[in-house]
């Protein structure tokens, strides 16, 4: 982790660390752009994993997730704190990471595709949409009767 740090502050010499369960970095809003196009291109964080939006309560600011997958997914935090709290600006870093905005809130690099339409084979009433569903459950088939009430399995042969 030393020789991330290293490379960071050869990037962004005013850089500022927090130790945790992952590296988080500490960039001035006013370098971030340079320093996000500088993470990309010499570092290699070619992921923009998520962005979470804070607010402190001296300041607003953005944790960017960046990761490496060239460096076994590594994983590295930038903190970005707006300069003025009455009106917070953030340079956006949309034009280096593919940035998409999913149904649920959550913004990420990359979305899974949603199925609109049944799979091909399927019948429609065979396909149940997701919110009719309960979280974590699975459908089931029913269990088919073998004979009616009053007659043997035998006489439906």
């Amino acid at each position: 982790m030393s020789d991330i740090k290293e490379s960071i502050l050869k990037i962004y010499p005013a850089a500022t660390f927090e130790e945790g369960g992952v590296l988080l970095v500490n960039v001035a809003e006013k370098d971030w752009h340079s320093t996000a196009k500088a993470l990309q291109e010499k570092l290699g964080f070619d992921v923009l994993t998520a962005l979470v939006g804070m607010d402190w309560k001296d300041a607003f600011g953005v944790i960017y997730y960046l990761t490496c997958t060239s460096r076994n997914w590594e994983m590295l935090c930038v903190k970005v704190l707006a300069d003025d709290r009455e009106n917070p600006y953030i340079h956006t870093v949309s034009d280096l990471w593919k940035v998409r905005t999913p149904s649920i809130g959550i913004v990420t690099s990359w979305v899974p595709p949603t199925r609109k339409r049944p799979l091909k084979g399927r019948s429609a009433r065979n396909t149940r949409s997701a919110s009719r569903r309960t979280p974590c459950t699975v459908p089931t088939r029913r269990k088919r009767r073998l004979s009616k009430p009053g007659i043997s399995s035998a006489r439906l042969k």
